[in-house]
């Protein structure tokens, strides 16, 4: 199981990538379309997720996963369920 600083981690370098900012410009509380995330930048965001989580997500969780904290606690969650 992964700790949560270990995930914000992760989450931070996928969210760096996609939305092409720098760590400085990331704010985990602000709503990801905020920081320019696209109805493209979505998909690629899940599908980094789901590869580097190893995971499937829902078809809907872009209506779930609005900040980077979000995500965070998203993936806690499945680790929880999952233990």
């Amino acid at each position: 199981m992964m700790n949560r600083e270990k995930l914000r981690q992760k989450i931070q370098s996928i969210l760096i990538d996609t939305l092409e900012i720098s760590e400085n410009d990331l704010d985990f509380d602000i709503p990801l379309q905020e920081l320019g995330l696209d109805s493209l930048g979505t998909v690629e965001l899940i599908t980094k997720v789901e590869s580097v989580f190893e995971i499937g997500l829902p078809s809907d969780i872009s209506k779930i996963l609005k900040t980077g904290n979000d995500i965070v606690y998203y993936l806690e969650k499945l680790q929880e369920d999952a233990d």
